[in-house]
């Protein structure tokens, strides 16, 4: 996400930025700042107290007085909740109109507030779009090899099914509802659509399955179930050598790797006016590790 997010900045002038996030996010569980996940240059990092002790109006003026002093990087990438965004929006109106350029990352499905419509300030925002899977290729040629019916391997895996899916193998009576493959169909495919996590589970597994057949292609005989090459494989030859190789298209995304990081589509959208109100509008994406734009210049403060 970050070095998707670092491309994209530079591709529209976005190079010198200052970032605005709650104390829990400045240092991340893996001991690095928050800074430190971006390749552009931050100038400053502040952080926003969302304590009751501190009033959020006084609290947005202090912020937008600490963001003056580093003039130069005009622009601000925001990962606070949204009344918060409308809060600082709402202070650097009142102190400098039109001078910064906001920069939100959407990295859930998050609506702006409809409040926003009332604040003339630049903002772009980007949306980090979700692989959603497609269930048709998985129903059709794996569901049934996982079914219970057919995988009778792990004595606990037919309790386990009855379990997730809260229907009755055989003569059972505890769930009320017979299992069956439209079932698991239809369930399945309410998960996937309930929860983009889901999906990234299912293209998780599906990537490590693609990269251990590769691996096993190339080290093992045709023979072999599995062979001391590729049991003696480490962790940094298998990831580099064939995790980052997979590459692969279902009916709803195309899965590939870049820079050692999964690579994703990004909306970005320009907060402009429209007609007698103020809108955001979809003005550009990110999309193999591009920037495609749609022919609308940008609204924005360059960063120097």
């Amino acid at each position: 996400m970050f070095k998707a997010v670092d491309s994209t900045s530079e591709k529209i002038g976005l190079n010198f930025v200052q970032i605005i996030a709650y104390p829990s996010a400045i240092r991340l569980p893996d001991g690095l700042k928050l800074e430190d996940k971006f390749d552009i240059c931050v100038a400053n990092t502040i952080t926003f107290n969302d304590t009751e002790e501190v009033r959020k109006e006084e609290e947005c003026s202090r912020i937008v007085d600490e963001l003056l002093t580093n003039a130069n990087a005009k622009a601000v990438i925001l990962f606070i909740a949204p009344s918060d965004i409308e809060c600082i929006l709402i202070a650097a109106q009142e102190k400098k109109k039109d001078y910064f350029q906001w920069i939100i990352l959407e990295l859930q499905e998050l609506e702006l507030q409809k409040s926003f419509s009332n604040i003339n300030e630049k903002l772009i925002v980007i949306r980090k779009e979700s692989n959603i899977y497609n269930t048709t290729d998985f129903c059709k040629n794996h569901l049934d090899k996982l079914s219970p019916e057919n995988n009778t391997r792990n004595p606990y895996f037919t309790d386990l099914w009855q379990r997730i899916y809260s229907c009755d193998l055989n003569d059972g009576i505890e769930y009320g509802r017979k299992c069956s493959k439209d079932l698991y169909q239809q369930t399945l495919s309410e998960a996937v659509g309930d929860g983009a996590h889901v999906s990234e589970l299912i293209i998780s597994f599906l990537v490590y399955g693609m990269a251990l057949r590769s691996a096993w292609q190339q080290n093992c005989k045709a023979d072999e179930k599995i062979c001391d090459k590729l049991r003696k494989m480490d962790a940094s030859t298998f990831f580099n050598d064939f995790i980052l190789n997979v590459n692969f298209k279902d009916a709803a995304n195309e899965i590939s790797f870049s820079g050692k990081e999964l690579s994703i589509n990004l909306k970005i959208r320009n907060f402009r006016k429209v007609g007698s109100q103020r809108a955001l509008i979809d003005v550009a994406k990110w999309y193999k590790n591009t920037l495609i734009t749609f022919g609308q210049d940008l609204n924005i403060s360059n960063s120097t």
